[in-house]
């Protein structure tokens, strides 16, 4: 059987690496579809499901964009408590 490869995008590392334009394989589950790729030269497979990977570019760059805002929120939580310690 062929497979059948098609263009994702990777949201999976968009804090780190940005979101990846991939050529990966997309597989139906019980659990959802996911998506596997290769980076080019390398022999190691690497997944993404649910919200770590989408068809659309759009819908990457929202997904993107509420982690960045969600992680923008936990470093200010974090930086806020930090500025009320005080030691003796």
């Amino acid at each position: 059987m062929e497979k059948k490869f098609e263009t994702v995008y990777i949201t999976k590392f968009a804090l780190t690496q940005g979101i990846l334009e991939v050529q990966g394989e997309v597989t139906r589950s019980s659990t959802g579809d996911f998506v596997n790729w290769k980076e080019p030269g390398s022999w190691v497979s690497q997944y993404a499901h649910g919200k770590d990977w989408y068809r659309d570019r759009g819908l990457a760059v929202k997904r993107a964009n509420e982690l960045v805002a969600k992680k923008v929120k936990s470093l200010t939580t974090q930086l806020d408590k930090m500025k009320k310690l005080a030691f003796n």
